[in-house]
């Protein structure tokens, strides 16, 4: 897979945690989020620096196309892959099933 350029726009799924009245405890959810591609760190792999504006992550340039991706679509279906296996575990204990933020990408 060839680096993609500085300044590319990416989608990245990450977790968030939120409260919601009633609820002692956090609830969880999978969001879609644009990124940048801010800068490549070389160590014992060669990593993507990519950020939102606010925070900043790091991956390995494999996980393109598997954790990073560049479409919202493509990364909306993982994160459906993610939120279904987490509904999985929830509703099994009795929980509620995650919230879906990322549908408007589908």
């Amino acid at each position: 897979m060839n680096k993609p350029e500085l300044g590319t726009t990416m989608w990245d799924v990450r977790e968030h945690l939120y409260y919601s009245e009633g609820k002692a405890a956090p609830l969880r959810e999978f969001v879609v989020e644009k990124v940048y591609v801010k800068g490549y760190f070389k160590g014992r792999y060669v990593s993507i620096d990519v950020s939102d504006g606010a925070t900043p992550r790091r991956y390995k340039v494999s996980d393109i196309g598997k954790r990073l991706f560049f479409t919202a679509r493509e990364a909306a279906i993982y994160a459906k892959k993610l939120s279904d296996e987490a509904d999985m575990i929830e509703l099994r204990y009795g929980g509620q099933p995650v919230r879906r933020s990322w549908e408007m990408y589908l």
